[in-house]
């Protein structure tokens, strides 16, 4: 008895059939890790477990801000004193101290400025997007690398 896959039946798939780049996406699950760099100077901005940014606030003081690099754990730590639901109004790299906002792109659930440092993920580097409103969640990565990385909260599927 001939195996099923020799037959002239199911040959043809694998010459026809095309894997699709949706099917070779990455997911990123809630914790990974993500190395996070400036897009101004390539400096490495997570270190110890911790994602280093300098915000300015509307009243123009500026501080350090920890944030977890762990994908969807949204903890951090600062002495300033952000209030729930305000908007930061610079996000800096530590070491260059360009500004990460994005100008013309605004957060899917408002419209709040955005923020963005690359990440890195396997052996690429792409943008990773934050709302900068205190208290938001909102994350996102470019439609373009959404071809090769799906978070795992994306709301895609």
């Amino acid at each position: 008895m001939s195996d099923k896959s020799d037959q002239p039946t199911n040959r043809w798939l694998h010459h026809v059939w095309q894997s699709h780049t949706y099917n070779k996406r990455q997911q990123l699950k809630t914790g990974t890790y993500l190395k996070s760099f400036c897009p101004h100077c390539q400096a490495e901005l997570t270190h110890d477990s911790v994602l280093t940014l300098e915000v300015i606030n509307s009243a123009g003081d500026k501080a350090t801000v920890d944030l977890s690099p762990y994908l969807n754990d949204f903890s951090r730590k600062t002495k300033m004193e952000l209030p729930e639901g305000e908007q930061v109004y610079d996000v800096l790299c530590t070491y260059c101290h360009k500004t990460l906002i994005v100008e013309g792109l605004t957060c899917e659930r408002g419209d709040s400025r955005v923020a963005s440092f690359l990440v890195g993920i396997g052996n690429v580097r792409v943008p990773f997007y934050i709302c900068t409103r205190e208290g938001c969640h909102w994350h996102a990565i470019s439609p373009d690398d959404s071809i090769q990385i799906q978070l795992e909260d994306s709301n895609e599927w």
